[in-house]
């Protein structure tokens, strides 16, 4: 039988341990790197965009924005979902980290190939981070759901520090 809560009485206000707050960080950072590609590029490309450096058509977007970085990221998280070491934190602060590493490695592409190897590059270092984190949440929050909203919020949040990075990106 489920337990609804009283009306006019709240449970204990929720207090994220702090590896519960900076997986959650790097996982937003993580996530805002794999979104901020829509936000620098633009069609008709302008100098503050990517694809001004490097001419991309449309479809070559489509490619760098979905299948490029999907395909190996959907490997990659079937492979750590199953093969995660015990201590799973720095296997996860590493896939965070390697992730943000190789967005700074976008301006040094000259190409559409080169552009696309490194998004599927980025998608499968960035899978490991979400199999893990749900994981260690599971494993070392117990059972509050507030802990896997906390976690999962970082989807969110990273997609709104790359519209703003993007956006910021754009004032001259």
């Amino acid at each position: 039988m489920v337990k609804l809560p009283t009306p006019g009485v709240t449970s204990a206000a929720f207090r994220p341990s702090p590896s519960l707050t900076c997986l959650t960080g790097l996982s937003a950072h993580s996530q805002m790197s794999r979104f901020l590609l829509p936000y620098l590029v633009a069609f008709p490309p302008a100098p503050s965009n990517l694809n001004y450096a490097v001419p991309l058509s449309p479809s070559e977007y489509g490619v760098l924005a979905g299948v490029a970085f999907t395909s190996l990221f959907v490997v990659g998280s079937l492979a750590s979902s199953s093969n995660a070491p015990k201590n799973r934190r720095p296997y996860a602060v590493a896939s965070g980290l390697v992730t943000s590493a190789l967005l700074a490695l976008y301006p040094l592409c000259g190409d559409f190939r080169s552009l696309a190897a490194l998004r599927s590059l980025q998608g499968l270092a960035s899978s490991p981070l979400n199999t893990v984190g749900y994981t260690y949440v599971r494993d070392n929050e117990g059972n509050d759901q507030r802990a896997t909203s906390f976690f999962s919020s970082s989807v969110y949040v990273g997609g709104g520090l790359a519209s703003l990075a993007g956006g910021l990106s754009r004032v001259q």
